[in-house]
């Protein structure tokens, strides 16, 4: 057996899986460079979030990345998202933490839908994945939004659809081919008698700009500090 995607705590399995965490960080860090300080995520985070999310934004607050590699990969990208938050010293506001308790493309269209619809609504969103995306692009379309000029928006996956919306969606696109070829070559030599401890590959995403990235509403191109703080985004923290 091979797991793809996910590990399993206290099973010894290979695995192949994308390097989400970083991959993440990187995305959300490109539009906090646009000069966006308020980015809303959408992540599918089980029936548990309310109890366990204040945990883990603990946990990652203290920098702490031991256990994302046995969370699942919706919260790995959120410990991305984290990361580059924490990168550029800026806190977290928990109220842009879209947790959607159920890997529904209709369950993410209402929370997103509400997340928008507040006074102080983000100026950009980073989806964690395709489900995901689909809700959070309908609910902009609901909104009466625009992407890029009043939302910028990353994505985790890469979907046919995204290509052809506006300009197209800035996507992290998993290496898709090659984690079945390395799934199925751990495989086959298991079956040939290979020993060992488990193996655990990580394959790196590739990330496709199209132009959904804008600085927010209402500015101009930010510069930044030698932290990556926008200078439209308040006082980072020291």
């Amino acid at each position: 057996m091979v797991l793809i995607d996910r590990k399993v705590t206290g099973l010894q399995i290979d695995s192949v899986s994308v390097e989400n965490i970083e991959s993440s960080r990187n995305g959300v860090a490109r539009l906090l460079r646009a000069g966006h300080c308020r980015i809303g995520v959408v992540a599918e985070l089980g029936g548990t979030a309310s109890k366990d999310l204040p945990k883990f934004l603990a946990s990652a607050g203290q920098g702490s990345r031991t256990h994302l590699n046995e969370v699942s990969t919706s919260w790995q990208r959120l410990g991305g998202y984290l990361a580059a938050h924490r990168d550029a010293r800026l806190e977290i506001d928990p109220a842009l933490i879209v947790h959607v308790g159920e890997h529904s493309a209709s369950a993410a269209q209402q929370s997103v839908r509400t997340l928008l619809e507040t006074p102080d609504r983000p100026t950009a969103l980073f989806c964690a994945d395709g489900l995901m995306s689909a809700g959070a692009m309908a609910a902009i379309v609901a909104c009466g939004l625009s992407v890029p000029d009043d939302l910028s928006l990353v994505c985790f996956d890469d979907l046919d659809w995204m290509a052809f919306v506006g300009s197209g969606i800035d996507a992290i696109a998993q290496p898709r081919r090659r984690l079945g070829k390395a799934a199925t070559a751990l495989l086959i030599a298991r079956i040939k008698g290979a020993k060992g401890r488990a193996r655990n590959l990580k394959l790196r995403p590739r990330y496709l700009s199209r132009g959904s990235i804008a600085p927010p509403p209402g500015t101009s191109t930010a510069q930044s500090d030698a932290h990556g703080v926008p200078d439209t985004c308040p006082a980072p923290i020291r």
